[in-house]
């Protein structure tokens, strides 16, 4: 029941900067999960590569192994179609203007010399000079000699002309046409001579094409009659290259599209399995998101499940040319069960069965017999509380690969005891199960140690009573190891009503104090001549040493190599609750106010379901231990007080267990109690019944 409070602007910024650098990482380990996995589907949907030379004839025809687009062929059309389309051109309204302007500019400075009062060679030679081109003096003269309104006409007509040939629009090509016609009309005026070749002159300087090409509509307008051109498609059976044929390097391309060279895998094959392995990869991120959010949270165990996954699905692809009944697929839930939990394992035998039927010429039976004989392993290995269950787990795959592999020749309605293949069949599927086993013994821990995980393998090692730290427990402090022992008892049975990892919680229990090995006889569970060294100690300093435990126990556990998964309960099982018997006993003997911290253990609180389960159990055990007559009652009442006050104190605000799985807890201490003490107690109503019982068959 997680309670905390509001976070401050700080730290909400930090853990919007984690998460989205958590988001952006598992980003790149999804992009590289479904780079590798497409590599390998690929290869695997790939048909068999021909032998083949350019400029060499083919030995025989080779025909189509599946449909696929005839690129060569495509794109000749395509290139026909686009020639096809000729230029696309658009007036270009700026250029008449300007060429207008250009006119109006030369036929100006004729006007300026017209009105000049210099002599008339002083204004042929200033017009001369003032034109773009010498007109010579034949033509200065008679420009200058016009009569105003002659002048004023041939002005007119001029411009008249040109804003004519403009508005007909001029292409590049028809220019020449243009100037032509312009000069044929100019040459029917009737102005002087010189007048008219001037005219022309004119017009052939500044008439420009104004509909140029658009390159951009004509790109487009290409674009799409290429678009048009529907794909040719060489189905399969349809003869690529015939007998005898020259290859050449359209026909290479062809057989590289088509997948049968070597190296070449078709557009449509890397299609194929980029969809596969996205579909793959979805299934897998959907399912861990939703409903495994530690695993999601976790980019180390993310990683470790994307390398099992890949990693299996390259040994499927190793075997192909065996037999499909050789996929591990066994192996991986196993390792996926051992390494991140029985679920996950579930969907890794689920992906790999499947990656195994479309890798095996898609064929439904060795994805059947995978999952099949994946199940049962994980099955035998989904509480691994013994050494032997991983053997057990390849033996329980064995059994089913076989047994599936037998139902299959059974249903197919074949003679399976007289057919041959089915005796080597029977042989591989059982043989990749026992396999599975021995590779999960040789593969766990590696892969445990290189990304730090606590698998219950490994707990195994820790639990095992002649550990170094263990031993020097008992022979230390033999007070201490004994309710290790009763709260591990007490801690395994609760965090297995709740469905936690009760080897876990059993091994967190037994290391939980052993920090009281630095100091055994200042704790109450190792006085057993009835000193007590607390009595001539200030409150407290007896409050740091019994507080301190929680450190030296800490110090310990490196020193011994526990790792951190089990330190965590020497570190949180007593969270920041207060030592009362000496805060209690400090208030009583001094003046004044008590600094609280000082009798408060530093904590964590409790992060954990199972930390939470050995906060309680310690609590219970030592409390249940003091009662001098328990009675279920009491020892039940006892149990439910120590609930009740961890609860009310906020000591398990920062355990994700509910109200309702501190009830199912409660039950399940009380039980284990009243076994331990069994006894010394027994039920008011069971002794009733047992009178009344003597009773009737007395008379």
């Amino acid at each position: 029941m997680k309670k905390k409070g509001r976070p401050s602007l700080w730290e909400r910024l930090a853990d919007r900067v984690r998460r989205r650098q958590g988001a952006g990482r598992r980003l790149l380990l999804g992009l590289a999960f479904l780079l590798v996995t497409t590599l390998i589907l690929s290869s695997g949907f790939s048909p068999g590569a021909v032998n083949v030379k350019l400029g060499q004839p083919t030995q025989e025809a080779i025909k189509a192994p599946r449909d696929f687009i005839d690129r060569p062929t495509t794109r000749k059309l395509q290139e026909e179609a686009m020639a096809k389309v000729q230029d696309v051109y658009t007036l270009d309204d700026q250029v008449a203007p300007q060429v207008l302007k250009d006119v109006s500019g030369v036929l100006d400075a004729v006007e300026k010399a017209r009105k000049d009062p210099a002599p008339l060679e002083e204004r042929v030679a200033k017009l001369r000079a003032a034109l773009p081109t010498d007109p010579g003096d034949l033509t200065a003269r008679a420009l200058l000699e016009m009569s105003d309104g002659e002048w004023s006409s041939f002005r007119q007509d001029l411009l008249n002309l040109v804003q004519h040939q403009m508005d007909q629009g001029i292409h590049p090509e028809s220019l020449d046409t243009f100037r032509r016609d312009a000069s044929a009309t100019i040459m029917t005026w009737p102005y002087p001579r010189p007048a008219l070749s001037f005219a022309a002159d004119v017009v052939n300087a500044y008439l420009r094409p104004n509909v140029l090409v658009d390159e951009a509509k004509t790109q487009a307008a290409r674009q799409e009659a290429k678009e048009s051109v529907k794909p040719v498609v060489i189905v399969k059976g349809q003869t690529i290259v015939p007998d005898g044929h020259v290859i050449t390097e359209e026909d290479l391309e062809r057989l590289r599209d088509a997948g049968l060279l070597e190296g070449g895998r078709g557009a449509g094959v890397w299609l194929s399995a980029l969809l596969v392995a996205f579909l793959l990869e979805g299934m897998v991120a959907l399912y861990v998101y939703h409903f495994q959010p530690f695993l999601w949270q976790s980019l180390r165990r993310l990683t470790l499940l994307a390398l099992i996954l890949v990693g299996i699905l390259a040994a499927i692809w190793a075997v192909r040319g065996v037999s499909g009944y050789l996929a591990p697929v066994p192996w991986a839930g196993m390792m996926a069960a051992i390494l991140l939990g029985p679920d996950v394992a579930l969907l890794t035998i689920l992906y790999e069965g499947l990656a195994a039927g479309l890798l095996f010429d898609h064929d439904v039976r060795f994805a059947f017999v995978g999952i099949l004989s994946g199940f049962a392993a994980v099955y035998s290995v989904r509480r691994v509380d013994q050494r032997g269950a991983v053997t057990r787990g390849g033996v329980m795959a064995a059994v089913a690969a076989a047994g599936s592999i037998l139902g299959l020749e059974l249903v197919g309605g074949r003679e399976a005891f007289v057919n041959p293949l089915f005796w080597r069949d029977m042989a591989l599927g059982a043989g990749m199960g026992l396999a599975s086993g021995i590779l999960t013994l040789g593969s766990v821990p590696f892969l445990e140690n290189t990304f730090g995980i606590l698998t219950n393998l490994r707990l195994l090692e820790f639990s095992d009573p002649n550990h170094p730290l263990l031993r020097r427990l008992l022979l230390e402090a033999p007070g201490t190891y004994h309710h290790s022992l009763m709260v591990a008892n007490l801690a395994e049975a609760g965090t297995e009503a709740l469905g936690g990892n009760a080897l876990l919680a059993r091994v967190g229990a037994y290391y939980h104090d052993v920090g009281k090995l630095r100091r055994p006889y200042f704790f109450v569970d190792n006085q057993f001549q009835g000193i007590n060294p607390h009595e001539n100690l200030d409150p407290s300093l007896s409050a740091r040493i019994i507080i301190n435990h929680v450190k030296d126990g800490v110090e310990l556990a490196r020193e011994y190599h526990l790792p951190e998964e089990i330190i965590a309960f020497i570190r949180q099982h007593h969270g920041t609750m207060r030592v009362e018997y000496f805060y209690q006993k400090a208030r009583e003997s001094q003046e004044g106010p008590v600094d609280e911290e000082l009798f408060r253990y530093p904590g964590p609180k409790p992060q954990t379901k199972e930390t939470a389960v050995v906060m309680l159990a310690d609590g219970v055990e030592a409390s249940v231990r003091s009662l001098k007559d328990p009675t279920p009652e009491t020892m039940e009442q006892q149990v439910r007080r120590i609930i009740r006050d961890r609860l009310n104190q906020g000591q398990l605000d920062e355990a994700d267990i509910t109200l309702r799985e501190l009830d199912i807890l409660a039950r399940s201490f009380t039980r284990i109690l009243l076994g331990m003490h069994h006894q010394r107690v027994a039920y008011p109503s069971q002794i009733e019944e047992e009178l009344k019982g003597d009773r009737e068959k007395g008379g």
